[in-house]
């Protein structure tokens, strides 16, 4: 066998071929990281300054105006709905709770009066 004839054979043996395949696909696989790296460079740019401070002032005030619309909420007597449901402050709701949990019977059975009260299923009769 010549010399050029067992180059050949050495160097396009199926090995040869497999390793070859691996480096190409190696080389792929990084060119498609590389591309949708490059794609999504434009996607990902953070928000001019202006607009993100903005944004930023509409939370802000946002975020006050819900705070104090939760306090005077909180502090007022309302009706909730038509049906007749009110709403007291926070602090009369705790005192009333207290005083009904003075007697351990008659609290837990106000309790559950009160939701089966409010659990009657609507009649459409």
């Amino acid at each position: 066998m010549s010399n050029d004839a067992k180059n050949n054979s050495v160097c396009c043996s199926s090995s040869c071929f497999s390793v070859l395949g691996y480096i190409i696909a190696i080389i792929v696989s990084i060119l498609i990281v590389a591309a949708l790296n490059f794609m999504m460079r434009d996607k990902t740019k953070p928000v001019e300054d202006a607009s993100r401070n903005t944004r930023a002032a509409e939370r802000k005030a946002e975020l006050h105006h819900l705070q104090t619309n939760t306090v005077a909420i909180a502090k007022a007597y309302g009706e909730l709905d038509a049906n007749g449901i009110q709403r007291i402050p926070v602090a009369r709701a705790m005192q009333l709770i207290i005083s009904e949990y003075e007697d351990p019977k008659a609290g837990p059975a106000t309790l559950h009066a009160r939701v089966n009260k409010s659990m009657v299923t609507p009649s459409f009769e």
